[in-house]
């Protein structure tokens, strides 16, 4: 190989030593590979990042939240800030609301800063507390009509549905969280209000053979029974029988009668109710 002063000018100093050592420029090398198709195009590999878990509270200081469907203001939610996450490093331009099942998703119309809650970290649902501390958190208005237009939520009141919060930080690194919302329709004063009681998500596999476990909300402060039927309506176990505030709640159910002894693999239901209504939920008892 002639090396001129032009060529050398032209390849650079690593490119000149990479020559003379027979070794082939790697970043030409990597410019001058194509795809498999065969189309000519540069073939670079893509390395997605999974994105960074944010703890974020729909409507702070209420547990469970409540999304009104006849409501034209906005609903707040908030980044929760802890001592590993500073919000103040998000762009809040980036942060869009999204629901499984629908295509769209929602911006935020106005941000600011406040404490306005502690971080509960757990597996979902959790209540985040909702006292101060001390450290700030990124309150955000969603406008409830943009949400229920774009997230199709008309036609699933009395459901507790999750939402997701999807943005970057400012390095360009995505956060993701969620939080539960309950959508409802009419007044606080209407009856549809003492509806909101009933499962949140699908009845999961506990930790041991033949255990099921739930998670529930209830909305209103009342007396909460949550027991166990046989297809025939009998009652097989008594989860709960105690006045309760509102929030959400977690029980099990290892397969145990109300005599102490396993009860046969096959078909169950849970219910729960409160003193005007009830929500019921289909267990496939398989050990």
């Amino acid at each position: 190989m002639v090396l001129n002063g032009s060529t050398i000018r032209r390849l650079g100093f690593v490119a000149v030593v990479l020559a003379l050592l027979g070794v082939p420029d790697p970043g030409r090398a990597a410019d001058e590979r194509t795809d498999a198709s065969g189309g000519g195009q540069p073939h670079t590999q893509q390395y997605t990042e999974p994105p960074q878990a944010v703890v974020i509270d729909i409507r702070p200081g209420l547990c469970p939240n409540h999304l009104k469907l006849e409501s034209a203001l906005a609903i707040p939610v908030a980044v929760l800030g802890t001592m590993q996450f500073d919000v103040m490093n998000i762009d809040p331009g980036t942060i869009r609301l999204s629901r499984d099942g629908a295509e769209g998703e929602c911006a935020p119309t106005k941000w600011d800063y406040a404490d306005v809650g502690s971080p509960v970290i757990g597996s979902a649902p959790d209540c985040n507390d909702p006292r101060g501390d001390g450290l700030d958190d990124l309150v955000m208005q969603f406008p409830i009509r943009d949400l229920i237009s774009t997230l199709g939520l008309a036609d699933l009141s009395g459901e507790a549905v999750p939402l997701v919060l999807r943005g970057k930080i400012v390095t360009g690194k995505g956060i993701e969280g969620s939080d539960l919302v309950i959508v409802m329709s009419g007044s606080s004063g209407d009856a549809d209000r003492r509806n909101l009681i009933g499962f949140v998500g699908e009845v999961l596999p506990g930790s041991g053979a033949g255990e099921v476990k739930f998670a529930y909300y209830t909305d209103t402060t009342d007396r909460i029974t949550f027991a166990v039927y046989d297809p025939s309506g009998k009652i097989v176990k008594t989860l709960v029988d105690t006045d309760m505030a509102p929030g959400i709640y977690r029980a099990t159910w290892a397969g145990i009668g109300e005599d102490g002894q396993a009860v046969p693999d096959g078909i169950y239901f849970a219910r729960i109710n409160n003193s005007s209504a009830g929500s019921t939920r289909k267990i496939t008892l398989q050990r």
